[in-house]
């Protein structure tokens, strides 16, 4: 069949794609979404012979063309033809990760977690201020939601806080986490782990640390360790939006 537009490609993959549904005996193996799928949250796949709808554990199909990355195969990739072998129809995909990107136009969404560390910061610092000061500056790959852990300290006063915050694109800075806080004695720090409590919407987000000899007067805090974290996600998340100006 001769194919002239996008429109007679995707007719001929349905076609090919319900055969080989009818022809399941043969071996093939198609994968489609439940059709209770809402179109957001949890993405859950089963295959024809399944009758109810188990966690993602089926591979997907990265069509050419159709989701941000797709216009190429690169090295290592698993093409996928048309049955007849005249088509590259896509590549096949994860769906821990390529649905997420697909789904959200090119970049997977994180959550707090610790499965993966992003960057790391793990120089000594320290400071007498009893103002919040930055001490830790990140730029963020991925949108979303992030867990920093860190190791804190103070030699005198009743404590040292850290906290996060995120720069909106006019510069102004969010705080985006509850207050960390340590009475250990240096040299003796304490481990904590902040995550962020607020969404951020874009690639490129930076992220820092701010903290604070929570009295002063020539007390010094101390800061060391400090590691950017996530999980993949591909639940929906709750973007910010504020009022910059009133």
């Amino acid at each position: 069949m001769p194919i002239g537009s996008v429109t007679e490609l995707i007719q001929v993959i349905d076609d090919r794609a319900k055969k080989v549904m009818r022809k399941e005996a043969r071996g093939s193996v198609v994968s489609f979404v439940d059709p209770a799928y809402p179109g957001s949250g949890q993405f859950k796949d089963r295959r024809p012979n399944e009758t109810s709808t188990p966690n993602i554990t089926h591979p997907i199909l990265r069509v050419f063309g159709l989701a941000h990355g797709n216009g190429s195969a690169v090295a290592g990739d698993k093409v996928i033809y048309t049955p007849d072998g005249k088509y590259a129809i896509g590549i096949e995909g994860d769906p821990g990760g390529d649905v997420n990107a697909n789904q959200w136009g090119g970049h997977s969404w994180v959550i707090p977690g610790s499965t993966n560390t992003l960057l790391s910061a793990d120089t000594e610092r320290s400071t007498t201020s009893a103002s919040y000061t930055e001490v830790k500056r990140f730029a963020l790959a991925n949108p979303g939601r992030y867990r920093v852990t860190l190791e804190l300290a103070r030699s005198g006063g009743s404590g040292t806080n850290a906290k996060l915050q995120f720069m909106l694109p006019d510069g102004t800075w969010v705080d985006c986490s509850s207050v960390a806080t340590s009475s250990s004695t240096y040299p003796t720090f304490s481990t904590h782990t902040l995550d962020m409590t607020v969404t951020v919407n874009a690639p490129g987000t930076i992220l820092r640390v701010v903290y604070q000899n929570n009295v002063g007067g020539g007390n010094t805090s101390y800061i060391k360790n400090v590691s950017v974290k996530f999980d993949l996600t591909i639940a929906a998340p709750a973007l910010y939006s504020a009022v910059i100006t009133d």
